[in-house]
């Protein structure tokens, strides 16, 4: 509470101040916008990868703060969060999910591309969404700091095992190794609530995805695409969300078909509604 306490101090928690947009970096929306733009911009096989263990990241996040159960700061001291920044901190604290989440996202797709100016973005975008949470009050330092080091971990796994899933991911898409599963995951959320459910789905959605279109190869093209593609997403998204009932959305296996269909929407249908043809995975991964 004393670390919270001395960098309030220095930077302020007022709402109006860019803390909270920071920290929104670390939102749902803006997840769904950089996956589906690196889908687009980057390599959709690369971004496949990245959807799992963003997944997988949200996952063990949800398994951790549900099995540790620490309160959040604010629960001790109401005034040290402001409401706006308490409505952005859902469940216990143990360890940060946007820390985590964000460290797995942005580490593994910097060792994916190896880019100097893409690390430089990784490496800041992390530390000051991580840390973002510690200035709201709405989490201790030590849950930012394990959640870096938990997101690192999944970053190195991921960069570790991409050979393997793109052999797998060459496999026939109506293999009963990509949708057994798919379908386990599905029977497992029956029994979870929503924060399980979620991750979940993402994950199914992400295994199912074949991601074998082809982006059109001229930059303005590649451009206007991902912008109709991200406009798309974040429609189907809060479309999804204002349609579904709440009673459904709020259930483990309501997130998980919800989360499941989103993610085949974004990856598979909206490439072919676009009419980009497939291309055959490559061999020699």
């Amino acid at each position: 509470m004393e670390t919270i306490n001395a960098v309030q101090s220095i930077f302020g928690v007022a709402p109006g101040q860019p803390w909270l947009l920071i920290t929104n970096l670390g939102s749902d929306l803006a997840y769904i916008a950089t996956l589906v733009l690196y889908f687009w911009l980057g390599s959709p096989r690369e971004a496949r990868t990245l959807g799992l263990f963003f997944a997988l990241s949200a996952f063990l996040n949800t398994v951790l703060k549900d099995s540790v159960r620490e309160p959040r700061p604010f629960v001790q001291n109401p005034a040290i969060a402001s409401e706006a920044a308490q409505k952005t901190a859902g469940g216990f604290a143990f360890p940060s999910g946007h820390a985590m989440v964000t460290a797995t996202l942005w580490v593994l797709m910097a060792l994916q591309k190896r880019s100097s100016v893409l690390w430089a973005v990784a490496i800041v975008l992390t530390l000051i969404v991580g840390f973002s949470r510690v200035i709201l009050g709405v989490h201790y330092l030590s849950d930012v700091l394990v959640g870096f080091l938990l997101g690192v971990l999944l970053a190195l796994l991921g960069a570790y095992l991409s050979p393997a899933l793109e052999r797998l991911n060459r496999e026939s898409f109506s293999s009963v190794s990509r949708w057994l599963p798919a379908a386990l995951l599905g029977v497992g959320s029956v029994f979870v609530d929503e924060e399980w459910g979620r991750s979940l789905g993402l994950g199914a959605g992400f295994w199912l995805a074949r991601a074998d279109f082809e982006p059109p190869q001229s930059w303005p093209l590649r451009l206007l695409y991902a912008g109709l593609g991200l406009a798309v997403a974040v429609a189907l998204y809060l479309a999804s969300s204002a349609v579904l009932p709440t009673e459904f959305k709020r259930s483990g296996i309501g997130a998980f078909i919800r989360y499941t269909v989103l993610v085949l929407l974004i990856v598979e249908g909206v490439p072919r509604a676009f009419r980009l043809r497939a291309v055959a995975l490559p061999s020699n991964v």
